[in-house]
């Protein structure tokens, strides 16, 4: 067959013009997104119970439902958090179970639940991730608050019509209400209390259907239509007749009015009242295609509104998708034409041309199988391609290397220029000649690969993406140069020759002198191979030391650069809005003097939007008035000269301390699979031992250099002012459940109809007036209302103060209390600060406290998990390339010599990555494994002309010198055009390749020490197997 595509072009013509054109097809199809996304693996059961405590909601919601979810088949971890009316159960699944199966078995198991409160609302079960947030804009303008709110309803129905657009979520003045405020005193005057005020407004405010009448030549439906709708229909009311004939409406008496929910929800952009509208996208749509008709949408509906109202696009993430994937994608532009370059060096334009035409071919086939398997183009497939560019030459190179020898030396053996058959027979015999060696090296290319495709986690679901893509275009490389690449250069065989003058004349008796230099490096080598080999093992301890001496620091997920910034605070549960709004204010001046320094250093604003959330706090489980965050926009990174790190550092330099906050951080919203750098939980049922190691550990973490954004998750709730009844209130017509809808009616709002109206919800509501429920003095002075009488309420009722946790967390059936904190990489790593808590702290507090367990969570929880089970699938992967070296060379000594270039490509990566100051993290160590599948082939081939030299005589030891000469040309050109693929991605200044340099450094570094080293290393091991082994120097001889 090989024959026939030598000697026939129309085949393989054929299969590169299809894959050509199946690239083109699928290219404008595939899906991009930042990075791949994660399966779902989690459920959400949530339980509303309105006015319970978070120990009641433990105790009735919580523990219940945790009972009947035990025995549930491959659950990981189940999560439970109680807060004030309401909790939230998390089950995670084990990695690689039946989602489907265990979406079942949980919706059973609480099905089957009986025991909750009879006043907890049903439990609803929600499967989170299937949906990605795009973008949000905001709408904002000085008018009022009901005009952004009846805008952002009609944007809301035109965005969900727009093509990708899964749902919208909504934050700001969204909860719309009537609001009916009346005073103590007028109810006292006509002898009502606000409870029967609320039942006589439902009652005059009815749509029933009543039924069908029927008569004897038709039927009719009979409906009560008196539904109030506005603010002026609940005004005519009527609330009390007199005997004279007279009517009191409800508008005499009480303020109605459209206003909206608390202001905890309250949003301030740049200054302006405004809403979030936030888009989302399904998992399976292009967020980009989505964003571009979201743009063009605003676009049109800026260019026709009003003066005065603006839309900004606020927390972009299509934009990150966007930059990112050009840095790829130009990076790799740069790569290819540097690839090109080196080819061309070594041979003729025309012959250099057909080789490098693999690329094109193999990604573009490599694309179409990428779409077929619903595989993205993200970071981590951009760059598998990009560090394919000059992988994929490798076999291409060889082969086109091998035949261009063969046929010179066909030529020079001949004495003419050759026929077209004994060209054929040329080609084939180059081809036949490595051909062993280039399927031996994609197999260990693929075992080592392929086993790195056992990483769990999250951090695994990601990076696993790497060696698939690489195997894909690999595979498709290896048919393309086996079935195509072999016609081609047959029939451009009369370029095979490289010029001997100019520039490439120069190049080649350049070369030329140094592969005879390396031949007397390759002859100390054989002479004085065991200081080779010490030499080698000086440099590999070495180079561990930078890891453990700390030189080399270890992170877990490097995070790209964003361009958005959080100041969270959160105050104490009890602090009212006035004291948030008062600690916003002092936020936002510190942003502004920060704003000024900024300016006066490098002469920029890198402030594009300002926005504030009340009542939002990510860091916290709850929300309230107690919370608010401070998100700034920054200005592109590629377009400022402040980094987002040092902008931080400038903020919290002048921010004022806020004595009585809880939590005041300053950070980037996290982005990523790895989680908080520094996460410590606290499992055991006493809460008051929990809450005292906490402070234990955060005073720990505050005492060493370089941990930042320390809190737990332990906050009091808001203090408890508790009524019981005194003996004889139920002698005066009171009971519990009277006084309690009085008091909760007066004070917190009774909602008494909704209002569906062009998909708009909006709650009717009855209170006190504002100016009668704002102090505890209005308590005291509150009189119940009975069918006879007007009774002050300390006549009848008792009460206590109590404070209660806002917050408490379960895991796995027991409470728990987690510890946090980010770290500034510049001083120290996660290694560095879990190693002290392990060694310093932790065998203290266990000592003290038995009954507690302590766990590392966050980052380095994510990280062992990943990197105990790639290195599991790295350990098998090795056993496989080892096995099949074997079977190949019949010996147990050559496997692992080809091998031992693995550990130096180790010395390599770490060496890099002292040398460009990064961090190692969880992407080199992908990088590195993923490495130890390209080594070995130089290894492999150099082995492999041993052998061949070993046939025409020579010594084991001359074979050594001979075949690292011979292999040479071919380690330079494999070598160069992969590190040269590599090197503008390495070389990249941009804050966007944060994530990706430590990857293309591992592999770049890792593959210039084992090229080089493998050229001295081979033929010294082999030296030394000739001085103990003599009888394999008859190796391929039998």
């Amino acid at each position: 067959m090989l024959r026939y595509l030598i000697q026939h072009p129309t085949v393989p013509n054929l299969l590169m013009l299809l894959a050509l054109g199946l690239g083109a097809f699928c290219l404008p199809q595939l899906q991009r997104e930042t990075f791949p996304s994660i399966d779902s693996r989690t459920i959400r059961v949530s339980v509303s119970y309105s006015g319970a405590t978070p120990e009641e909601i433990e105790s009735g919601i919580c523990e219940p439902l945790e009972e009947a979810t035990n025995g549930i088949n491959n659950m990981k971890e189940k999560t439970c958090i109680s807060v004030e009316g309401a909790a939230s159960l998390k089950l995670e699944m084990e990695e690689g179970a039946d989602f489907a199966q265990f979406k079942d078995d949980v919706q059973r198991q609480v099905d089957a639940v009986t025991t909750l409160p009879d006043d907890a609302d049903d439990p609803v079960i929600s499967v989170s991730g299937f949906t990605d947030v795009v973008a949000s804009v905001a709408i904002s303008g000085d008018v009022s608050t009901l005009d952004l709110f009846q805008l952002s309803q009609d944007m809301e129905q035109d965005l969900l019509r727009l093509d990708g657009v899964a749902d919208v979520d909504m934050t700001g003045f969204i909860d719309k209400e009537i609001q009916i405020e009346v005073s103590p005193e007028k109810l006292r005057s006509l002898n009502l209390n606000i409870s029967d005020l609320a039942s006589i407004i439902g009652a005059q405010s009815k749509n029933l259907p009543l039924g069908t009448l029927e008569t004897n030549d038709r039927q009719y439906s009979l409906r009560v239509a008196d539904r109030r709708l506005t603010a002026a229909d609940y005004e005519n009311i009527i609330v009390l007749g007199t005997s004279e004939g007279g009517e009191v409406h409800l508008g005499d008496i009480a303020t109605i009015r459209d206003g909206f929910s608390d202001s905890d929800n309250e949003v301030i952009f740049n200054g302006r009242p405004a809403i979030i509208m936030t888009i989302n996208k399904a998992v399976s749509d292009d967020g980009l295609k989505v964003f571009e008709e979201f743009q063009t949408y605003l676009d049109s509906q800026q260019a026709v509104l009003p003066e005065g109202i603006h839309l900004d696009v606020t927390l972009n993430f299509a934009s990150i998708v966007s930059d990112r994937i050009r840095l790829v994608v130009q990076n790799g532009i740069q790569g290819l034409v540097l690839v090109l370059l080196v080819v061309w060096l070594f041979f003729s334009f025309r012959y250099a041309f057909w080789v490098a035409i693999g690329l094109p071919i193999s990604f573009a086939a490599g694309l179409f199988v990428m779409w077929m398997f619903g595989i993205s183009l993200n970071m981590i497939s951009l760059v598998a391609l990009l560090i394919s560019l000059g992988i994929l030459m490798d076999d291409a190179i060889v082969i086109a290397e091998s035949i261009a020898t063969t046929i010179t030396e066909t030529k020079a053996k001949l004495g003419h220029d050759l026929t077209h058959n004994e060209l054929f027979d040329a080609v084939y015999e180059g081809v036949t000649r490595v051909g062993r060696g280039v399927l031996s090296s994609f197999a260990t290319t693929a075992l080592i690969f392929g086993g790195t495709l056992t990483i769990q986690g999250d951090i695994g679901q990601i990076l696993k993406f790497l060696p698939i893509v690489l195997l894909i275009v690999l595979s498709i490389s290896l048919i393309e140069a086996f079935l195509i690449l072999p016609n081609h250069l047959a029939h451009g065989s009369t370029h095979v020759g490289t010029q001997n003058t100019g520039f490439k004349g120069w190049f080649n008796s350049q070369f030329a002198a140094l592969t005879v230099k390396v031949g007397r490096v390759a002859d100390f080598s054989v002479r004085r191979p065991y200081l080779v080999i010490a030499m080698t093992f000086v440099m590999f301890f070495a180079s561990l030391g930078l890891f453990t001496s700390g030189l080399v620091k270890f992170q877990g997920f490097p995070s790209a650069a964003g361009n958005n910034v959080d100041a969270r605070v959160l105050l104490p549960a009890d602090s009212p809005l006035s004291r948030t709004h008062d600690v916003v204010t002092e936020i936002l001046a510190a942003l502004d003097q920060t704003i000024v320094d900024i300016k006066q250093k490098n002469n920029e604003n890198p402030v594009k939007n300002i926005m504030v959330r009340y009542g939002v706090n990510s860091d916290s489980s709850i929300s309230g008035d107690n919370m608010a965050t401070v998100s700034v926009d920054l200005v592109d990174s590629e377009k400022r000269k402040t980094s987002t790190n040092e902008f931080m550092v400038y903020w919290r330099k002048n921010s004022p301390v806020i004595a009585d906050a809880s939590a005041f951080n300053i950070k980037e919203p996290s982005f990523g699979p790895a989680g908080q750098a520094i996460s410590v939980e606290l499992a055991g049922n006493n809460l008051d031992d929990l809450t005292l190691v906490a402070q234990k550990i955060k005073h720990a973490l505050a005492g060493y250099e370089g941990t930042i954004n320390i809190q737990d998750d332990m906050t009091l709730g808001k203090s408890e002012l508790k009524f019981s009844l005194k003996p004889g209130a139920y002698s005066m017509g009171l009971t519990s459940s009277d006084i309690a809808s009085q008091l909760r009616t007066a004070f917190i709002g009774q909602t008494i109809d909704q209002i569906q109206s062009d998909g708009v919800s909006t709650d009717v509501v009855l209170k006190y007036s504002e100016d009668a429920r704002n102090s505890l003095a209005d308590i005291d002075s509150l009189v119940l209302l009975t069918k006879s009488e007007a009774v002050p309420i300390d006549q009848v009722m008792e009460y206590s103060w109590e404070q209660n946790w806002a917050i408490i967390t379960r895991v796995n059936n027991r409470r728990v209390v987690t510890v946090g904190s980010d770290i500034n990489l510049g001083l120290t790593s996660t290694n560095d600060i879990t190693s002290k808590l392990k060694t310093e702290l932790f065998p203290e507090l266990r000592q003290q406290y038995p009954n507690l367990e302590l766990k590392l969570r966050g980052e380095s929880e994510s990280v062992n998990e990943s990197m105990s089970t790639l290195l599991m699938g790295f350990g098998i992967a090795l056993f496989g390339v080892y096995f099949l070296l074997s079977m190949q060379f019949k010996n147990y000594f050559e496997p692992l010599m080809v091998m031992g270039v693995i550990p130096i490509a180790l010395s390599g990566s770490l060496i890099g990555h002292w040398i460009m100051d990064q961090p190692f993290s969880m992407p080199s160590m992908m990088g590195y494994i993923a490495l130890g599948g390209i080594v070995v082939n130089n290894s492999i081939l150099l082995s492999e002309f041993v052998r061949l030299r070993l046939k025409e005589g020579m010594t084991l030891k001359e074979a050594a010198i001979q075949s690292a000469m011979d292999r040479f040309r071919a380690i330079i050109m494999t070598s160069s055009t992969t590190l040269v693929g590599m090197a503008p991605m390495m070389l990249e200044t941009s804050r966007q390749a944060v994530s990706l340099i430590p990857l293309v450094t591992s592999m770049l570094f890792g593959l210039l020490a084992a090229s080089i080293l493998v050229l001295f290393m081979m033929p010294a091991l082999y030296s030394i197997i000739a001085d103990f082994r003599p009888q394999l120097t008859q190796l391929e001889k039998d």
